[in-house]
């Protein structure tokens, strides 16, 4: 299967950008830089009008934190997916590249050829025509 050189740049540039909008809903990965000691409350304990306890709450942070972190990677790997493909269309050369630098190359030495046949058929009625015009004289 031939693929297209543009394809996949298309491809590519829709996969990074997809990336960058993952990476901006979700943010990028975060280290933590919390520091210090703060008063904890035991896992027991209610701390919403819902009634939500520490432990309750802790699992539902721990659980997005984690979405986060996944979505935010998947978007740095779209990212790097996409920039690849980009390279891969630019670098590697194609069957098709190649075909249509032969047929490019072909019509250039064709055309070159039909220009130099007219020039010298020209060339040739110049000098029959001066040639003509000496006789007459």
């Amino acid at each position: 299967m031939d693929l297209d050189p543009k394809w996949l740049s298309t491809i590519g540039l829709s996969l990074a950008i997809l990336g960058v909008l993952i990476i901006f809903i979700w943010g990028p990965p975060q280290p933590e830089h919390t520091t210090g000691v703060s008063p904890g409350l035991e896992d027991g304990t209610p701390i919403a009008k819902s009634g939500k306890t520490v432990a309750e709450y802790n699992r539902e942070v721990t659980k997005r934190k984690k979405f986060y972190t996944v979505m935010s990677r998947f978007g740095l790997i779209l990212i790097m997916v996409g920039f690849a493909l980009q390279l891969w269309a630019i670098w590697l050369p194609t069957k098709q590249r190649s075909e249509s630098s032969s047929s490019e190359i072909a019509e250039k030495v064709t055309s070159s050829q039909q220009t130099k046949e007219s020039l010298t058929i020209e060339k040739r009625n110049i000098s029959h025509n001066n040639g003509l015009e000496r006789d007459a004289q």
